[in-house]
C-alpha cells in the first residue's frame, strides 16, 4: 500500500482537471477561430493560465508520489528500464495509465517493478 494514498488520488484528480482544461482550451481556441467571439478570446488566456498553474502544482505533488516497493515515482516518468508484463491502457502512456488505474480501481501496477501499488483513497 502506498504512503499517502490521498496525496496520490489527489494528484490524479488534479492531473484529469489538467487534461479537462487543455481540452476546453483546445475546444475554445477552435470556437474562437470559426466565430471571433470576444468572450472567448477573453476566456483563451484564462484557460491557459489555470492549465499552467494546475500542471505545475500536479507536477509538484507528484513528486511525493513513490512506489513502496521501488521508490521510484508512481506519476513521472522517468529514465530507466521499464517493465512490459503488466498490460496498459491502449496507446496511453504508463503514467496516464497510473492514473487512470488509481480512479478507477483505487490500484495501478509501477511502470519500473511491475508489483501493484494499492492506493485506497475512498
Amino acid at each position: 500500500m502506498i504512503g499517502r494514498p490521498k496525496l496520490a488520488a489527489a494528484t490524479c484528480a488534479l492531473i484529469v482537471a489538467v487534461w479537462g482544461l487543455l481540452a476546453a482550451w483546445i475546444v475554445t481556441l477552435v470556437l474562437y477561430a470559426i466565430t471571433k467571439a470576444a468572450l472567448l478570446g477573453q476566456l483563451i488566456p484564462a484557460l491557459l493560465g489555470g492549465f499552467v498553474f494546475l500542471a505545475l502544482v500536479g507536477f509538484l505533488l507528484s513528486i511525493f508520489v513513490y512506489c513502496p516497493h521501488c521508490g521510484r515515482h508512481l506519476f513521472i516518468r522517468s529514465v530507466g528500464e521499464r517493465s512490459i508484463s503488466r498490460a496498459r491502457l491502449r496507446r496511453v502512456d504508463s503514467w496516464a495509465s497510473a492514473v487512470v488505474e488509481v480512479l478507477a480501481h483505487e490500484a495501478c501496477y509501477c511502470v519500473y517493478c511491475a508489483r501493484k501499488v494499492e492506493v485506497p483513497w475512498r
